[in-house]
């Protein structure tokens, strides 16, 4: 018995929103909080620098 897989392709997510919390300009330091949505299921993280993110894996 032959069969065939046939392998989904991978293809890379494509960002559909982006949006901060505060509108900009803001004063230098100010925490801003982005928020994205993608067009795949899957987790991400935006970094500024070397700052420790707990729980993130």
């Amino acid at each position: 018995m032959d069969f065939v897989v046939e392998a989904v392709p991978n293809n890379p997510p494509e960002l559909v929103d982006l949006v901060a919390d505060l509108a900009s300009p803001q004063i230098a330091g100010a925490a801003v909080t982005f928020t994205a949505a993608a067009s795949d299921d899957l987790s991400y993280v935006l970094l500024d620098g070397p700052v420790a993110q707990p729980g993130w894996t």
